[in-house]
């Protein structure tokens, strides 16, 4: 029996790279995986038709996280398949880190709104929505980056919009804490899906050279740890932000 047996994982983004990683590696460990997605409707059928596979249970809802109806409809679609709710991965974000130049002053307002709707708004929507139905032993983990810790020009939005859900992280844990439910963040580095696929080869060998170990991580290291801090082995483990990033500086 694994160890999430019994349980009910929501992974928003779940149907590609880092996420498509998190629901292989909750489902392979027993639990039931909902996988969010906004337009990759083919990769999402392919994650739960992989785990239906294998042998788990998984359901695909398709849903903007940034449009609360939206996201209110989604959960109870989840809750009416399941019947419950132990894990909510805010995985879902969109980057645009190799679009145009990036620079303060060519920023449009669309471009603002875009990348904020999915990664700070979207983050918040969900996990207010999940807040109302996870319950002791029930964890949220925000996937965020390291480009909070090592900012450079350039990444204006994607640089604040993944800080917001960092400050959210700490809010929630001391809030939601005194209902059992631990609230954590994956700091993500450099990793070979995501946000380097559309990455020249020099952008590439540069980020390898950004930390020691002279490569890039892998979804699936990421998603070791989210599996871990969605166990009872983090069972005192909440408000952390925790870096996965092969001790790199990117």
């Amino acid at each position: 029996m694994g160890r999430f047996e019994g349980r009910v994982a929501i992974i928003t983004g779940g149907g590609k790279g880092v996420g498509r990683a998190i629901a292989d590696r909750l489902a392979d460990e027993g639990a039931a995986i909902a996988v969010n997605y906004s337009k990759s409707a083919s990769q999402a059928e392919e994650t739960v038709k992989a785990i239906e596979g294998r042998g788990g249970k998984a359901m695909a809802v398709k849903a903007d996280i940034s449009i609360e109806a939206e996201v209110d409809a989604f959960m109870d679609a989840v809750l009416k398949r399941f019947g419950r709710l132990d894990m909510l991965i805010n995985n879902a974000g969109v980057t645009g880190l190799f679009d145009a130049d990036g620079s303060l002053g060519s920023i449009t307002q669309d471009q603002y709104d875009a990348v904020f709707d999915t990664n700070a708004k979207g983050v918040f929507l969900a996990s207010k929505a999940a807040s109302r139905h996870l319950g002791a032993g029930g964890s949220i983990v925000n996937i965020v980056s390291t480009s909070g810790d090592y900012p450079n020009p350039f990444m204006t939005l994607y640089t604040a919009s993944k800080a917001t859900p960092r400050a959210f992280t700490q809010v929630w844990a001391k809030e939601l804490g005194a209902r059992g439910i631990r609230v954590n963040a994956v700091a993500a580095g450099a990793i070979d899906v995501g946000m380097t696929e559309n990455a020249n080869d020099a952008t590439i060998a540069w980020l390898k050279t950004t930390t020691p170990f002279n490569r890039l991580g892998t979804a699936a290291e990421v998603a070791g740890v989210v599996a871990f801090l969605c166990s009872e082995d983090a069972s005192w483990v909440s408000g952390q932000v925790i870096r996965v990033n092969g001790a790199g500086t990117s």
